[in-house]
């Protein structure tokens, strides 16, 4: 299974020294609580939402996370059409990075920044090379 919402949780839940019986108290069995921070098993929204309550972390509203969802769409789809509406799109989605820590969309949201910082650095590699072009056609250097 791929949720990254159980390893979010048993991170901080180590990071606040809880025991996992003090944070399933109440919201499900420590055994419970075990299998989904070990990735074993997926709960439901409810039970994650009730743990990100107790740990202090924020959930993103449904509105702001369908939001968050088209631009990404998006952004996925400019790249693979080279589209160049894809630099405001990018950032647009980087407004979010803070937020997005809580939301099911965190994996896909990690790809983007991945995707991202490869295009920002080969913009700079390009913009580079043609500073060199630029300097040896200046004679300032062969």
């Amino acid at each position: 299974m791929n949720d990254y919402r159980g390893l979010l949780i048993k991170k901080q839940r180590k990071e606040l020294d809880i025991s996992l019986e003090a944070l399933s108290h109440g919201v499900c069995s420590p055994s419970y609580l075990s299998k989904i921070e070990n990735n074993i098993l997926v709960a439901n929204d409810d039970i994650y939402n009730l743990l990100f309550k107790k740990l202090g972390i924020s959930t993103m509203d449904t509105i702001k996370e369908e939001k968050i969802k088209q631009k990404l769409d998006l952004f996925f789809k400019y790249y693979m059409l080279s589209d160049s509406k894809i630099f405001k799109i990018m950032d647009e989605l980087l407004e979010y990075k803070d937020e997005v820590v809580s939301s099911y969309l965190f994996v896909q949201y990690q790809l983007f920044l991945l995707y991202a910082s490869e295009m920002n650095s080969q913009i700079n590699i390009s913009l580079a090379e043609v500073e060199v072009v630029l300097r040896q056609e200046k004679g300032l250097i062969k």
